[in-house]
């Protein structure tokens, strides 16, 4: 009779714990999953901006090696040019300090507006409710069904403690419900 009126307590927190967590993972998971997506790629964009930025103003002489080695790799490369082949010394001499890097800041931005930010954004409408039902599930297992994690590998652990061997098929099947399963 205990176990009845128990396993009804359950049921009916159930009823009312999981379609909640079910609405809250598709709406607010969709909605969060898109807004913490982009503010990951807006942080990471500004880091990449920055990192640029104090580069150029920073170390102005390494900045401007770069700049000369990249106009070397890419403008001198290109057959039209190659009949006004340059030097290092003679391209230090033409352009003598490094622009302000507005192309790579250009670039970056186009990249994450049309690229990186779709991608991750359809990304965070899969992941986030996935997350969500599963710290759900967690809190299901920890708080209602009252089920610890560290109860579920007391099993496995007796079998190591009295050094069966691990070969043995009692182990196998142990350890497999352990990971697929989560328990036993």
């Amino acid at each position: 009779m205990n176990k009845l009126i128990n396993f009804l307590k359950i049921f009916l927190i159930g009823l009312i714990y999981w379609p909640c967590i079910l609405i809250w993972a598709i709406i607010g998971g969709i909605i969060g999953g898109i807004v913490f997506k982009i503010w990951a790629t807006w942080e990471e964009y500004w880091g990449l901006v920055w990192q640029e930025i104090r580069e150029w103003k920073r170390y102005p002489g390494l900045y401007y090696n770069k700049y000369i080695q990249r106009l070397m790799n890419t403008r001198y490369r290109d057959p039209k040019y190659r009949i006004h082949r340059l030097t290092i010394p003679e391209c230090k001499k033409r352009y003598p300090n490094a622009p302000f890097p507005f192309n790579i800041v250009i670039i970056n931005f186009v990249i994450l507006l049309f690229f990186l930010s779709p991608l991750r954004c359809i990304s965070g409408i899969f992941q986030a409710p996935v997350i969500i039902l599963s710290d759900g599930y967690m809190f299901w297992e920890r708080n209602i069904m009252k089920r610890y994690p560290q109860n579920k590998y007391e099993k496995l652990l007796e079998l190591i403690r009295k050094r069966k061997d691990i070969e043995s098929n009692e182990f196998k099947t142990t350890f497999a419900r352990l990971l697929l399963f989560g328990g036993f």
